[in-house]
Order: C-alpha cells, then structure tokens, then sequence
C-alpha cells in the first residue's frame, strides 16, 4: 500500500515570515548532527545517521538540496527537495521534520514555502509530496498550503475521505472536490 500523495499545482507562494531568531539556509555537511537530532525523532524508521543523511538528504542523485531552519538554540526544522522521478518539471518534498522541542511555531510550513520558493527558482512548475494517512497535523498544514490529493492507486479515495474527516465540512467538502484522479 502506497503513501498518500499530495499535488501543488503551481508554486506561487507567499513569503516565509519566521518568528524572530530563526532563519532559512541550505544545510551542510557541519549540519549533520542538529539535522539527526531533528529527522531522526520524527520519522518511524528512526535510525538517521551519518550514511543515511548523506544518501537521503545531502547528495541524493536527484536532490535540489537541503534546507534548514536555524533558531536560537538548535537547528529547528529541516526540509529536503528533489526533483520528481515521474516529472522532471515537478519538485518533490522528499523529508520534512521540526525538532520536537520547535513544534507549534508554524515552522513545518514556513520551511515548505520556502522550499516551494526554491523548486520555482529552479525552474519547476509543481510539486508534490506523499505522506502517511494518521500525520493528520502534516496533511493539514499541505492542505493550508495549497496541497490537494492525487490518487496513485485503487483504495485511496477511501483512504483520503478517512484523512480528511478531522477537516470541517466544507474545508473537507473543497479538498474533496479538487482531488485529482
């Protein structure tokens, strides 16, 4: 069974405006422990380390980069862009996680904006995305940013009525309405 995909059809987006002491930058290799401490808790597979941060995050074949936001402390959100394997004119938001002391700031969905910002000076025109139908708080953060289901397999219709239901109704009944098949 396939993870849910989301599509955003078009990357104008507004500007990300961060909380003061928090800031945009692309991560590099002397990121590598902050970006671990914020990956590795908020994903099941758990296990990031040195190897899987460079062939998943820093030098993916198809990678357009990785991006961080810095706060005060500690790196706080991290965001990882490639270029879609089906479409090469689409971008495709490969990993997305905020440092478990950083949740509630917004900064999941000031990182995505800015990686949207990202995939449009790189020339892409969409973007995609896949997630699992229980990250109810990520879907609705894609959702808020102009992200709309795509079905990609027989089941998932289903599957997207029962992620959307925490939605009101007629936020649900749009998104619903705008699925692409």
């Amino acid at each position: 069974m396939r993870q849910l995909r989301m599509h955003r059809p078009n990357l104008e987006a507004e500007a990300a405006v961060y909380p003061a002491g928090y800031h945009f930058r692309q991560a590099t290799w002397d990121d590598r422990d902050g970006l671990i401490a914020v990956l590795d808790p908020s994903f099941d597979d758990r296990g990031w380390n040195e190897e899987k941060l460079k062939s998943e995050c820093l030098e993916h074949p198809r990678g357009l980069g990785c991006y961080l936001v810095e706060g005060p402390d500690r790196i706080a959100a991290v965001v990882t862009g490639l270029v879609s394997s089906e479409d090469e004119t689409e971008g495709y938001v490969h990993y997305v996680g905020v440092h478990p002391a950083e949740r509630g700031r917004r900064l999941g969905q000031l990182i995505l904006l800015d990686l949207i910002r990202v995939f449009r000076e790189r020339g892409l025109s969409s973007a995609i995305l896949d997630t699992d139908d229980w990250r109810t708080p990520a879907i609705k953060s894609y959702v808020n940013l102009g992200f709309v289901p795509r079905i990609v397999e027989d089941g998932q219709l289903e599957r997207w009525d029962a992620a959307l239901s925490f939605l009101d109704a007629d936020v649900r009944a749009r998104v619903l309405a705008s699925m692409e098949r």
